[in-house]
């Protein structure tokens, strides 16, 4: 199992709440027997040659991992393809049970090609590759994620019903990012059965 952490593109809070949940993957999840690496998007593939069924390893390398600030949207997309295509390689070689866990928060893919490699790498080496949103469940609705007084109920020109178009659009933009930036997490585990 190659834990994958997708900290190219992960803010604080998410990466604060994903360690927490590999730490209880470690404990919970983890069969007798299983070995598992950790991969950090930042740091690149080679950390997927250190697999480990001791417990107590896998803690310390997990609360070791220090948190950077996202790349550039632009680059983000490559890093995440780039390691999920070298694990996948290497996890190769090995044979039983191969699963990638991808925790990451997504992005907004404009091509797809890349994507349909990893996945098509990932059959042809009997690897799964199950994904985890790392941002959780998100609350969708502006005014709830930002508070009620984010939309003030008067002022010039905020007329109760301009207030509820203009809420109605952000949450429905809000909501179309969202669902799209899951895309390529989705389609990763449905292609690979994850």
């Amino acid at each position: 199992i190659v834990l994958v952490l997708d900290d190219a593109n992960m803010d604080f809070s998410d990466f604060h709440d994903a360690q927490k949940a590999l730490l209880r993957f470690v404990d919970e999840g983890l069969e007798d027997g299983d070995m598992a690496a950790l991969v950090r998007t930042t740091a690149g593939s080679g950390a997927a040659q250190v697999f480990s069924s001791d417990r107590q390893w896998l803690h310390r390398t997990i609360e070791r991992t220090v948190y950077r600030p996202p790349l550039l949207m632009s680059t983000v997309i490559v890093h995440v393809l780039r390691v999920l295509g070298d694990v996948t390689r290497a996890l190769d070689e090995f044979p039983g049970r191969k699963s990638i866990i991808l925790i990451s928060p997504g992005a907004l893919i404009s091509g797809w090609e890349a994507v349909r490699r990893v996945a098509d790498l990932a059959n042809h080496a009997s690897v799964t590759i199950e994904t985890i949103d790392s941002r959780g469940l998100s609350t969708l609705a502006a005014a709830a994620a930002a508070g009620a007084s984010a939309f003030p109920s008067r002022g010039p020109g905020l007329s109760h019903e301009y207030l509820g178009i203009s809420s109605q659009r952000a949450v429905s933009q809000r909501f179309a990012n969202y669902t799209k930036s899951q895309d390529m997490l989705s389609f990763l585990a449905n292609m690979t059965a994850g």
